[in-house]
């Protein structure tokens, strides 16, 4: 990932301030997963991962900002990778529950639903 993706800005770092964490809700893990799934990500090419990891994220904003609700839209690929990885880890350990902090049940089905086909695939 280029500097400008990198979490302080050259301006937040000499004042000490952070930029804010994106906050992912059930919603943006389900606009994150598919846009993985069409993207996918498990099988990208060499040398193709910046390239296809930011159309990922290019998607993810414009889906989120059809959320209502949902108006913070600041992230990275590199944040989005780091998502991705992490949900699916957690799906593979069956530890889904740690993840119901926010959203409905129907939210959660297809979350889980698309975790298992891309651990299908």
């Amino acid at each position: 990932m280029s500097e400008n993706n990198a979490p302080l800005s050259a301006n937040a770092s000499s004042s000490n301030q952070c930029a804010p964490a994106y906050q992912f809700n059930a919603a943006a893990h389900i606009a994150l997963l598919r846009e993985c799934i069409n993207q996918k990500v498990w099988n990208i090419p060499h040398g193709q991962s910046n390239e296809v990891w930011n159309r990922v994220l290019s998607n993810f904003h414009i889906a989120i900002r059809k959320e209502k609700g949902h108006e913070q839209d600041e992230t990275t690929a590199a944040n989005l990778q780091k998502q991705y990885n992490k949900l699916l880890a957690t799906f593979k350990k069956n530890q889904i529950e740690s993840l119901r902090a926010s959203g409905t049940d129907e939210q959660y089905t297809d979350r889980d639903e698309l975790l298992q086909d891309i651990v299908d695939l």
